[in-house]
């Protein structure tokens, strides 16, 4: 039953409670809903340098590679312990988690040294107008 169902419910069991009335107040108590995943802005294309860079959004962070034109987009969290590894961490292309010390490759997100070879998350994006934007 959805919440179109369930005020439709409530209006006729009011009614058969009290009655037809022309001046009916009914007060509907507002809840959050979480609509998953939504695309949101994360930056001017135009502020993006090339290579890897950080940045952050919504109290997380995603590292940014820009070759050119293209970008990929990797989620700021360590897939070993969840550890939110920090800028400091680029070295040109490669990324390292400063816990237990794996090797990321930016140009992929790969697992290139120490751990179980799990790849770091990558981030739905989008460039629209100038902007790039990620799912999340």
């Amino acid at each position: 039953m959805n919440d179109t169902d369930r005020f439709s419910d409530a209006l006729s069991q009011t009614s058969e409670i009290f009655g037809e009335a022309e001046d009916v107040k009914i007060t509907l108590k507002a809840r959050t809903i979480n609509p998953g995943k939504q695309w949101i802005k994360l930056i001017d294309v135009d502020e993006v340098k090339q290579g890897a860079s950080r940045f952050e959004y919504a109290k997380k962070a995603c590292f940014v590679v820009r070759d050119e034109e293209a970008f990929q987009v990797f989620d700021s969290i360590c897939p070993h312990k969840a550890v939110n590894i920090p800028c400091d961490a680029i070295e040109g292309m490669i990324l390292e988690c400063p816990m237990h010390l794996w090797k990321f490759s930016l140009e992929n997100g790969e697992c290139l040294e120490k751990g179980n070879f799990t790849p770091l998350t990558k981030i739905k994006h989008k460039v629209e107008e100038g902007i790039l934007y990620l799912f999340v």
